[in-house]
């Protein structure tokens, strides 16, 4: 198993592990990994309960993006939980907020359809990242 890592911006925290094709996490991802090298898997992002809504998880997440992009890193999976939405939106609308956050940021959902499930697995190959879409 891959080591947690940390990467703190202001009121944010992000908890990911780093991976290459031949790890035993690359057999669990959903994503197909075909010429990719290296790769992350964010565990969570987390803001501070006084600081939420206020643009410190996009802050965050695009620098981490770019320290990702620096280390050579390919490819970023998550995934998008409804219980971390759970507390703020108990009827899966912050689900559907928090996927739409990260699609903004340039991941893209495993399915296009949203389910009944109780998460979405979603991508982003930093090749095409472009930054935070508005």
């Amino acid at each position: 198993m891959q080591k947690e890592r940390f990467f703190k911006y202001k009121e944010c925290l992000i908890t990911y592990s780093l991976h290459n094709t031949n790890s035993e996490f690359s057999y669990l991802t959903t994503f197909p990994l075909e010429g990719i090298n290296k790769f992350c898997y964010i565990e969570q992002i987390e803001t501070k309960e006084n600081f939420r809504n206020m643009g410190y998880a996009q802050q965050a997440l695009n620098k981490f993006i770019e320290k990702m992009k620096l280390n050579k890193i390919e490819l970023i999976l998550l995934t998008a939980v409804y219980d971390e939405c759970y507390y703020s939106n108990p009827d899966k609308n912050g689900l559907f907020k928090l996927v739409n956050f990260y699609k903004k940021n340039g991941f893209i959902a495993k399915d296009s359809v949203f389910s009944n499930e109780d998460y979405i697995d979603m991508k982003l190959k930093i090749s095409y990242w472009k930054g935070f879409l508005k």
